[in-house]
């Protein structure tokens, strides 16, 4: 069986979206990053989609490279949202 990543994508998205659905309109998005691209990717991906997100958190190591830093500072200034270490 081949792996489908749109069939994928598609029941991630259905999954969060339903639980927001479940667990009240009212309730905080909150999204943790690694600053890896799985992790960009899963928050862009809620942002297009229009779902809450309401805090990101990045937890930082204090070993990270300064390209993390460099990222995560692009990300804030690409989605206009600030990240929380």
């Amino acid at each position: 069986m081949a792996f489908d990543a749109l069939k994928v994508k598609n029941d991630i998205v259905k999954w969060i979206r339903d639980w927001f659905e479940i667990n009240g309109k009212g309730c905080k998005g909150v999204v943790g990053i690694s600053g890896g691209k799985d992790s960009t990717a899963m928050l862009l991906r809620m942002l297009e989609e229009g779902m809450p997100v309401d805090i990101i958190i990045f937890c930082d190591t204090g070993l990270e490279f300064d390209e993390m830093y460099k990222h995560i500072d692009k990300l804030e200034e690409y989605i206009a949202q600030k990240i929380a270490f």
